[in-house]
C-alpha cells in the first residue's frame, strides 16, 4: 500500500528586527502524518535555521501568512521533513508486517 502524507507548519519563531530585515524566521515547528489504509504514524519536529549570513544575495523572503509561503518554508527544511517521512514509512511498514504475521492458522487432523 502507498503511504499518503499530510504536513503542516505548526509554528515559526522569528527575530522581529535585525539590521535592515524584519521578521527573520529562525525556527520552524512542523507536523507530518502518514496514512496507509488503517495504519498511521505522526512526527512533530522543529528545525533551527542558520541565519548568521542572511543577505539579499540569498533572496531573503519576507514572512507572509499564505499557503505559498508555507510551501516555501518546507523547501528550507527538506532534509528534516524527508527524515521524518522515512521514520513514518518505517513505522507503518512495521505495522503492516506485524499485521500480516499475526494470522491465525487452523490445523485439522
Amino acid at each position: 500500500m502507498a503511504i499518503s502524507y499530510t504536513q503542516s507548519i505548526s509554528s515559526m519563531e522569528a527575530i522581529p528586527n535585525s539590521g535592515s530585515y524584519n521578521n527573520i524566521i529562525y525556527k520552524i515547528n512542523y507536523h507530518i502524518e502518514g496514512n496507509s489504509g488503517s495504519f498511521s504514524d505522526t512526527a512533530t519536529n522543529d528545525v533551527t535555521l542558520d541565519i548568521s549570513d542572511i543577505n539579499d544575495e540569498y533572496n531573503f523572503i519576507n514572512y507572509e501568512n499564505t499557503p505559498e509561503f508555507e510551501e516555501t518554508v518546507f523547501t528550507w527544511i527538506t532534509g528534516s521533513v524527508n527524515s521524518s517521512k522515512a521514520s513514518i514509512s518505517s513505522s507503518i511498514n512495521s505495522q503492516l508486517e506485524f499485521s500480516n504475521n499475526g494470522e491465525t492458522l487452523t490445523f485439522s487432523y
